[in-house]
C-alpha cells in the first residue's frame, strides 16, 4: 500500500541518502514520490522503471535519479 512507503528512506546510487518519502503524488503518467532530506531539500522522484532500482517490502529504497532532478547548487 502507498501508506507503507511514507517515511521510507530513499538512497541514490550516486548522491547517497536523498531523504524520506513525505508525499506521493499521482499523475496521469506515473506516481511521483516527494522526498524530503537535509542535503538536497525536496527531490521529486518519478516512479518509473528507469528510476526505481529496488523497492523492497521494507527498508531503504534504491533509485537512480536522472540528471537535473537534484538541485546541486545547494
Amino acid at each position: 500500500a502507498y501508506t507503507d512507503l511514507m517515511g521510507r528512506e530513499v538512497v541514490d546510487e550516486r548522491f547517497g541518502l536523498l531523504g524520506t518519502i513525505v508525499e506521493i503524488m499521482s499523475t496521469p503518467a506515473n506516481d511521483v514520490w516527494v522526498v524530503e532530506g537535509d542535503r538536497y531539500g525536496e527531490v521529486l522522484i518519478p516512479v518509473i522503471e528507469q528510476v526505481v532500482l529496488d523497492l523492497p517490502d521494507t527498508g531503504t529504497i534504491s533509485v537512480h535519479v536522472m540528471d537535473g532532478l537534484i538541485d546541486m547548487g545547494k
